[in-house]
């Protein structure tokens, strides 16, 4: 049902990357499969999302840069 929702309101990569952290709280931490209700969620996974694959590309240019 979720997947649905995801692909219906997300394309592309953030949907998927919000697929992926959405299966995560519900196999971790619980969280309940209405995201609907909780907007919220949604944002907070996304940062996670954009910060995880972001920043290791920061550190690369920044290590770069510094040589």
């Amino acid at each position: 049902m979720w997947e649905n929702v995801v692909v219906e309101k997300f394309s592309g990569f953030w949907g998927r990357c919000l697929f992926f952290w959405e299966s995560i709280a519900v196999e971790i931490f619980g969280f309940t499969e209405d995201f609907s209700r909780n907007f919220w969620y949604l944002i907070v996974f996304s940062l996670f999302s954009f910060v995880y694959i972001i920043s290791p590309i920061v550190v690369e240019i920044v290590c770069w840069t510094s040589n």
